[in-house]
């Protein structure tokens, strides 16, 4: 059954050391002067990879810059208004985890003040900031984030789901908050290297590198629409070293993954044992096979006269294996 790994975040009314924990209430940061409440985000998280780094259980692991959070100031939906000039707007703030799990904005950003009704917050969310380049919205062009991808870039984004903006609450009263979910949009691979019959198992031929050929590595992410759109030749390479991962009958995992442009089809080549095996192609199969948020772990069989791939879809999102036989 198809099991969607997501990230569920909600700008929360936290104290600066507050866990991200859903279950626990915090007391809300006030600005008593203007009654305005403090946009602190708070994080759910399933089973994911932000960045470089996997995380695992219900929480961001320490550190700075987990995800980038803007919010646009207007009476309704921004359409052509993506410029960030009102009083409370900002762009592409930098969202950190402490060592407790709370999370905080890199500087205090807070809701519109009470009564300001005609102009509210509307959010928008991506990760990660390593390896891109922001571009600020400015009137109808919607803010954006130009990547070069190297396979360890887990892009994802989430948009606000609340219908009618956020803006402030008198004191006392409870202020709403927005909640995204964040989506990944590029698949994941990951290898597994096993011997053939004809492959002697006993002499420890060791995979030093796998590298996927004939890709896209350039990539534009449009912030307010959470879309991707790769551009240019398909002529890029992505390398993932094989950590000296010994090639055996039973079969051994390579460590790491490479995450690139969704699709069925693509073309690997292995180097084992100081010998670079000539390109094999990958066919994924199954159901949503090469889509964006799948995960395929793929077999790479060797045999005496090279490789031949298989493959299956293994959680992230749950897709069918694949295997290539090497020759």
């Amino acid at each position: 059954m198809k099991n969607m790994k997501k990230i569920v975040v909600s700008a929360m009314m936290l104290a600066a050391l507050a866990s991200c924990s859903t279950e626990k209430e915090e007391t809300p940061q006030i600005d008593a002067e203007n009654v305005r409440t403090a946009i602190v985000p708070n994080a759910d998280i399933e089973s994911n990879v932000i960045g470089r780094a996997a995380v695992e259980g219900t929480s961001f692991a320490e550190g700075t810059d987990v995800f980038r959070l803007s919010a646009f100031e207007s009476a309704t939906e921004p359409a052509e208004n993506w410029t960030a000039a009102g009083a409370e707007a900002f762009e592409n703030m930098q969202v950190n985890c402490a060592a407790s799990g709370s999370l905080a904005l890199a500087a205090p950003k807070y809701y519109p003040p009470t009564g300001a009704d005609a102009q509210k917050l509307w959010f928008y969310a991506y990760a990660p900031a390593a390896n891109g380049t922001y571009t600020n919205g400015d009137g109808a062009t919607k803010p954006s984030v130009r990547y070069t991808i190297t396979g360890q870039e887990d892009i994802m984004t989430g948009k606000v789901t609340g219908a009618n903006g956020f803006g402030g609450v008198a004191k006392g009263e409870t202020q709403r908050h927005p909640a995204f979910r964040f989506s990944h949009l590029l698949k994941k691979i990951t290898f597994k290297v096993k011997a053939g019959d004809t492959f002697d198992a006993g002499s420890n031929t060791t995979v030093t590198q796998i590298v996927v050929r004939n890709v896209k590595t350039s990539a534009s992410l449009n912030v307010a629409d959470g879309t991707l759109a790769f551009d240019g030749e398909a002529d890029g390479s992505l390398t993932l070293a094989g950590g000296s991962t010994t090639i055996t009958a039973a079969g051994a995992s390579v460590p790491g993954c490479l995450m690139f442009e969704p699709g069925t089809t693509f073309t690997v080549s292995v180097t084992a044992g100081g010998v670079t095996y000539a390109d094999a192609t990958v066919t994924l199969t199954g159901t949503d096979a090469g889509e964006a948020g799948v995960s395929h772990e793929v077999t790479l069989t060797f045999h005496r006269s090279g490789i031949v791939p298989t493959a299956e879809i293994v959680a992230w999102t749950s897709g069918d294996d694949a295997g290539v036989d090497i020759q």
